[in-house]
């Protein structure tokens, strides 16, 4: 995680005591996009959907 979110992100999210909201987790790379809460269902199942039809070693990459 740590080369996702750089050294000094991951120690503020580990000793802080901050709650971070989607906007900030986007910016330091924790996630990939941020939807509305009324879209988050059919962009979850978007998602899975693509993943799926992934080629096995993308798939693997993914997971590790």
């Amino acid at each position: 995680m740590t080369l996702q979110v750089g050294e000094r992100n991951m120690r503020e999210l580990l000793l802080g005591s901050e709650l971070i909201d989607a906007e900030r987790a986007k910016e330091i790379g924790l996630v990939n996009r941020v939807v509305v809460q009324d879209d988050l269902l059919s962009e979850a199942r978007n998602s899975l959907a693509l993943s799926c039809k992934a080629p096995r070693a993308r798939r693997r990459r993914l997971n590790d």
